[in-house]
């Protein structure tokens, strides 16, 4: 059975804004989840309201 985390707006606001202070916590987090195959699922809500941000942060080469 794969595993999977349900990544909520605060967790991926976070991802994307390199200057607040729990950036680098997100990122951590982020790289394990894909190092380690886990299913990353967001609110589809979140992903249509702020879509080329969100695309950003699930573009696994923006981030690495």
């Amino acid at each position: 059975m794969k595993h999977s985390v349900l990544l909520d707006t605060s967790f991926l606001v976070r991802l994307l804004n390199d200057e607040d202070k729990l950036h680098e916590n997100a990122l951590s987090y982020y790289k394990y989840f894909l190092e380690n195959d886990i299913v990353l699922k967001v609110v589809t809500h979140f992903t249509v309201s702020d879509r080329i941000k969100a695309d950003a942060c699930l573009c696994r080469s923006e981030l690495y």
